[in-house]
């Protein structure tokens, strides 16, 4: 993770805007070890679902907070505020572990028709405020479908990460903006199967600060809508992997549009 994307988590975590509600842990209660349950569960998945568990903690007034992420990417953190790290890290497992054993979505078998579906959800999603998408519905469609089907290789944690990849740059225009420059689906899918998700996250932010050159005040506006989406996704104790990475990214813009105008 670059230097910039690194200060933006941590601008994240810090944020009073993003935090759930305050600590309202009950003095008793028998500690569930969720954390090494949530180990187990992904320890007992196919190889194409291996990776690591990874817990990000931090405190502000009124206690800690965490995101864990899981190998899939999906992303989940605690809905409340907790009086120790050590719960704060139980509470987001817990999160976690509900989500991945009974949400069907993620460890179901990949098929047309669940793909078809997963585009639809993505088009159903507005991009960015600042974006507008003038393209055949269709079109996008078909690239979507595309890029989901070319690159993925089988089902697993680089589907998932494929996803991401994907909804982030349909919600920045980059998809879009390809299209419009007459790129086929093949380039496109090529363009993607040839960049990581931090070189891509570091672009999008890089093209962020290029736009709030041209319209002072879109990265803030954009952000107070992530900021919310990330809150509501928190309180619903749902995967909030996508709207924490487009907070990371308008986060990483503003400090390239600080450190420009800091030269200037």
């Amino acid at each position: 993770m670059s230097a910039i994307m690194k200060k933006a988590l941590n601008k994240l975590s810090g944020s009073s805007k993003v935090k759930p509600s305050a600590c309202v842990e009950p003095v008793f209660h028998k500690p569930s070890d969720y954390m090494n349950l949530l180990e187990k569960l992904w320890i007992n998945q196919p190889n194409n679902f291996q990776g690591s568990i990874l817990y990000e903690t931090s405190f502000e007034a009124g206690g800690y907070t965490t995101f864990v992420t899981v190998p899939t990417g999906h992303c989940f953190a605690t809905p409340r505020r907790c009086r120790t790290s050590d719960n704060s890290r139980q509470l987001a497992a817990e999160v976690a572990l509900n989500y991945c054993m009974f949400n069907a979505n993620v460890f179901h078998e990949v098929s047309v028709e669940s793909t078809k579906a997963v585009v639809d959800s993505i088009l159903s999603q507005s991009p960015a405020g600042s974006i507008k998408i003038d393209a055949d519905v269709q079109s996008l469609h078909d690239i979507l479908f595309f890029l989901l089907t070319s690159n993925a290789r089988g089902f697993g944690s680089e589907h998932f990460q494929l996803l991401a990849r994907i909804q982030l740059m349909y919600w920045n225009g980059s998809i879009h903006k390809l299209s419009q420059m007459r790129y086929s689906k093949e380039q496109i899918s090529e363009e993607l199967s040839q960049i990581s998700a931090e070189n891509l996250n570091s672009f999008m932010a890089l093209d962020w600060s290029f736009r709030e050159q041209k319209e002072p005040g879109v990265i803030s506006m954009e952000l107070v809508k992530c900021r919310l989406e990330l809150l509501q996704a928190i309180r619903s104790r749902k995967n909030v992997q996508i709207p924490k990475e487009k907070c990371l990214i308008l986060l990483a813009a503003l400090e390239l549009r600080d450190n420009t105008e800091t030269r200037d």
